[in-house]
């Protein structure tokens, strides 16, 4: 749970959590990506109890993931793009995972809204969703060689204002002015009691010889 430092003491915290969850993990995780030829050695983030700083570098960490492991999908080695796609749904899953939690702890200590509340449909795990995704864009495209000043600039102001947006939304769910309903996405292609094509009794039945 987020510690309770008062209503506005939670949009400073969650600030302070977005900094520390998108800005400063990345360019360790590809540090140790190129020491260890398998990516299971990798530590996402340090043994955290649960928080918005917890919860916001865990997506952040799984949508880089997601990242790597579709660059290994639409590269030419069909050996590895089994391997590569179980893991991309398994961090996809986690990372669906995060939003939800992010959205958990700041609903969950925000002011309760009043009936005529504004509902917004966006929440602020989504938006930090789009700002993680922003930000790996932003991290590879400064690894690109040639001028891609213009990229970068649309990149940088697509960040700014996402940020905005987010910790605006942060400050009205916390004056009670506006509410987010946590959207439970409820995937059902990794799920085998939803998905049939993921029993073995569907693909003895379909793929026996």
């Amino acid at each position: 749970m987020v510690a309770d430092h008062g209503l506005w003491g939670l949009r400073g915290e969650f600030e302070t959590a977005l900094q520390a969850g998108i800005g400063e993990y990345l360019q360790t995780w590809h540090t140790e990506h190129k020491q260890h030829s398998e990516w299971r050695h990798l530590q996402p983030y340090p043994t955290w109890p649960e928080s918005l700083t917890y919860w916001i570098t865990c997506l952040h960490f799984h949508n880089w993931q997601v990242w790597e492991y579709e660059d290994y999908c639409r590269g030419d080695d069909d050996n590895k793009l089994i391997w590569a796609k179980r893991n991309l749904d398994r961090h996809n899953q986690l990372r669906v995972n995060a939003v939800e939690k992010i959205d958990e702890e700041l609903i969950t200590n925000a002011q309760r809204p009043g009936p005529e509340c504004p509902v917004n449909s966006e929440t602020v795990g989504s938006i930090i969703d789009r700002i993680s995704v922003n930000a790996l864009k932003l991290y590879h495209t400064l690894e690109l060689r040639g001028d891609q000043e213009q990229r970068l600039s649309i990149l940088r102001a697509q960040d700014e204002l996402l940020t905005r947006c987010a910790s605006e939304l942060v400050a009205e769910i916390v004056r009670g002015t506006r509410m987010c309903v946590p959207y439970k996405q409820l995937k059902m292609y990794n799920d085998p009691v939803m998905n049939k094509r993921m029993t073995k009794e569907y693909h003895k039945r379909h793929f026996a010889g």
